[in-house]
């Protein structure tokens, strides 16, 4: 009873419970579930980064306890920085929970996530289409707009280009410039220039060597 009522303050400090992380990361793997379930709700007040709090959360994902699994749900699409490949596919494994507000949590934190989300899109409309809750077709709509959002925001950067190809650019444009000043229409007319007066030298060539064999 101690360990929950003290698990459960800290979930309601919030931030100010921050200086207590590393004892809420130990409470993830307590024997009692709502000592982990609050634990769980705990971390995603504190903002802390995917990298430090996200594996002992994904471990939750398959906790024998459907609240514990939706509060760690939860709490991934809370948490700061890019979240890993592994999160993303456990946070999609859940999607065919049993428990609807397991699948709500995790639809929600995969459009919660961004870009790194996107290989769950094909399963996200498969949610919005075939789910028998209204309200979890609903979230699903919800992340499939917002997944694809991000996915438009990436293709637009991709598009502007890095630095590396701007280079390219430019070195493109300055072979582009020379080759121009070679294809000029001031070398262009000596080239010409040169041409005719090299033909002209071959007819009076052949002109003198049919003179001399008629003399002959």
């Amino acid at each position: 009873e101690t360990r929950s009522a003290a698990a459960k303050a800290v979930s309601q400090l919030g931030m100010r419970a921050k200086p207590l992380e590393r004892e809420v990361k130990r409470a993830l793997s307590d024997e009692r579930a709502d000592v982990r379930q609050a634990a769980a709700q705990s971390l995603a007040q504190f903002c802390i980064s995917a990298s430090s709090a996200g594996p002992g959360l994904v471990r939750l994902l398959e906790d024998r306890d459907d609240g514990v699994c939706r509060a760690a749900a939860e709490a991934l699409g809370r948490l700061g920085g890019r979240p890993s490949t592994g999160t993303v596919l456990a946070l999609m494994a859940c999607l065919h929970h049993e428990a609807g507000d397991v699948r709500k949590a995790a639809i929600v934190s995969l459009g919660c996530l961004g870009h790194p989300a996107l290989p769950a899109l094909p399963t996200l409309s498969a949610c919005s289409l075939r789910d028998e809750r209204p309200d979890i077709v609903e979230a699903a709509q919800v992340a499939l707009r917002n997944l694809g959002e991000a996915r438009e925001q990436r293709e637009n950067r991709h598009s502007k280009g890095c630095p590396e190809s701007k280079k390219a650019r430019d070195r493109r444009g300055r072979s582009a410039s020379s080759n121009s000043l070679v294809s000029s229409p001031e070398s262009r007319d000596k080239s010409k220039k040169g041409g005719k007066s090299e033909s002209a030298e071959k007819k009076r060539k052949k002109d003198k060597k049919e003179k001399k064999e008629k003399k002959e």
